[in-house]
């Protein structure tokens, strides 16, 4: 299990925070993947959050605060939990995470969840943060073949 911080003290937070305290006691194989967050700590930027608890972990700061809080708290990892973010907010808050040197994860946005028979959980969903996720856009892509031959040959 690792030490693990989350950002955003909402539902979607709440959620996760059930589902991995659900999965601990399910005999069931497909919950095991709950097992590697262990919840320490929550920060949210509304002040009013601070100091209360969701199921049982305790809101202890503001996102500008994540670089001490992992120092203090000895955190592991990271999860995003504000699927609704606006896009600068999302980067500014992401930076800061991404800063902290410990591997960052993220909810998708609310509209992007699939609920299959095989991914019901939130917390399945889960993923790594990627580059996407920081400059609030899709990734420009380059056509090599068509860089490599404009270039090939000349000086």
């Amino acid at each position: 299990m690792k030490r693990t911080l989350i950002v955003g003290a909402g539902q979607a937070c709440a959620t996760i925070l059930t589902e991995i305290f659900n999965a601990k006691h399910s005999p069931y194989e497909e919950d095991k993947i709950s097992a590697e967050y262990d919840p320490v700590c929550i920060v949210d930027d509304n002040r009013r959050f601070i100091g209360r608890e969701i199921s049982g972990i305790r809101v202890v700061g503001m996102t500008y605060e994540i670089p001490s809080i992992v120092a203090k708290y000895k955190i592991e990892q990271i999860i995003f939990a504000i699927p609704s973010c606006e896009d600068e907010e999302r980067k500014r808050i992401l930076g800061i995470c991404s800063a902290s040197n410990v591997p960052v994860k993220i909810i998708p946005f609310i509209g992007n969840l699939i609920f299959d028979e095989s991914r019901t959980k939130l917390v399945h969903q889960i993923r790594d943060i990627r580059i996407e996720d920081l400059l609030g856009r899709e990734p420009i892509r380059f056509d090599n073949s068509e860089i490599c031959s404009f270039i090939k040959g000349k000086k």
